[in-house]
């Protein structure tokens, strides 16, 4: 670092933390958390500029000393041959950021260097060269899920309760204006009188979410998110929607289900009992399942699963929950670190579901474990998904003794936290 005057002082340090990179990765890529690990900073403020963040940062020093500022961009970088992630920040000048009559002003060259924790650590599917990733930058994804979690559970926590929450609960929130709050136009809420979202940003602009796809696809896809694309696509969610799946105590659907490799149909319930049967048990968890819901595939698959207590589950795959190109609706499909590796469009034939489907059941088998994910997909009328209201995903837990329904999750993707309470509780006994 440089401070006026053209003094230079040279600095190095370095510290070895036993702490699941994750954990470290969720601070280090946002810079609203700087303060979380670097105990020096006093103030700081962040600017986007061009797509990059500038952050003006004060350090202060004790009296005779007058306080150092920096100005600085930073920015990252992953070796995965290596398996080392680079931040390298610089000093900028920047007119919103004047030099303080009280400060010195410092230049700063910085580069921090981390060497990432063995792949096996790693979930997500981010193994290394793992080919069964569903996402463009796998390990980005799997650095990054500590922080996705907490930020899109708080952002999809819909009620004060922490319980897993009701279709009004999520109306209300999804639809303010309908129960007389202002709506205020932003990712996660929608309105008659709302503007397509073609583009959004978060996280003061280092998350952005861009629907490129459906910006090609022509009207009235180019629109983007729109009311009328909402309702369609979400309508179990909507203002005085009837449910109609079915609850605890209720028996559960049967309906024919696809074999995703070309085998002879089934239904539901006869691969219910098979898995049961197989595993010991009288509870099965019918999964429902669309990877392109961006929570989905970031943590909620992975966090459910590890909380059914050896639970078999028997996976069926939905009419897509987000496809690139009519209903990009978190607009992460193709942006952001969860990123699909491949766009994913609306479903127009058998092949294309069962090709997700593929993809989907080896990425569950990266925290499953290889060949234990049983996975189906739905016929092309939809009518499993219809049956249970099961989009974007949703899971039910039925006792296949009574072919009962013993448990189910509310509407995805709010409320995890609920969800997941509901699901450990029914598999509290391993399902016997």
């Amino acid at each position: 670092m440089m401070a006026d005057g053209g003094s230079r002082i040279s600095v190095q340090a370095h510290r070895t933390v036993n702490v699941p990179v994750g954990e470290l990765m969720a601070i280090f890529m946002n810079p609203h958390l700087n303060g979380r690990w670097n105990s020096g900073l006093g103030k700081q403020i962040l600017k986007q500029r061009g797509g990059q963040m500038v952050a003006h940062q004060v350090y202060p020093l004790p009296w005779p000393f007058s306080d150092r500022e920096f100005v600085v961009a930073c920015s990252e970088n992953i070796d995965h041959a290596r398996r080392t992630f680079y931040q390298s920040c610089r000093s900028v000048e920047d007119p919103a950021f004047p030099a303080g009559a009280d400060n010195v002003r410092a230049l700063f060259l910085h580069l921090l260097t981390l060497k990432l924790l063995p792949l096996h650590y790693f979930t997500m599917g981010c193994c290394g060269g793992d080919e069964r990733t569903i996402f463009k930058s796998p390990m980005m994804a799997g650095m990054m899920q500590g922080n996705m979690r907490s930020m899109m559970n708080g952002l999809m926590k819909v009620t004060e309760h922490n319980n897993d929450c009701t279709q009004k609960e999520v109306a209300d929130f999804m639809v303010p204006s309908s129960v007389g709050k202002p709506f205020k136009d932003a990712p996660g809420t929608f309105d008659p009188k709302m503007h397509g979202r073609v583009k959004d940003t978060m996280m003061g602009g280092m998350m952005v979410m861009d629907r490129t796809e459906m910006k090609k696809a022509g009207a009235p896809h180019n629109k983007g998110i729109t009311w009328e694309k909402y309702c369609e696509h979400r309508p179990a969610t909507t203002p005085g929607y009837v449910e109609k799946s079915p609850n605890v105590g209720d028996l559960a659907p049967d309906a024919t289900i696809k074999s995703i490799s070309g085998g002879p149909d089934s239904t539901l319930m006869a691969e219910a009992k098979k898995a049961a049967n197989a595993a010991g048990t009288k509870l099965v968890i019918l999964s429902f399942d669309g990877i392109t819901c961006p929570f989905y595939r970031a943590y909620a698959a992975e966090d459910l699963y590890k909380v059914s207590n050896g639970v078999p589950h028997l996976h069926v795959y939905l009419r897509e929950a987000e496809p690139c190109d009519v209903f990009d609706a978190g607009g992460m499909h193709m942006t952001t670190p969860l990123a699909m590796k491949r766009p994913v469009p609306w479903h127009k034939t058998e092949a294309d579901r069962a090709k997700i489907a593929k993809e989907t059941k080896g990425f569950f088998e990266t925290f499953m474990g290889d060949g234990k994910c049983n996975m189906w997909m739905d016929t092309m009328d939809d009518n499993l998904e219809a049956l249970y209201e099961a989009r974007p995903w949703r899971q039910y837990v039925v006792d296949v003794t009574t072919g009962k329904v013993v448990a189910k999750i509310g509407l995805a993707p709010f409320n995890m936290d609920g969800k997941c309470a509901v699901i450990k509780k029914a598999c509290a006994k391993g399902g016997k």
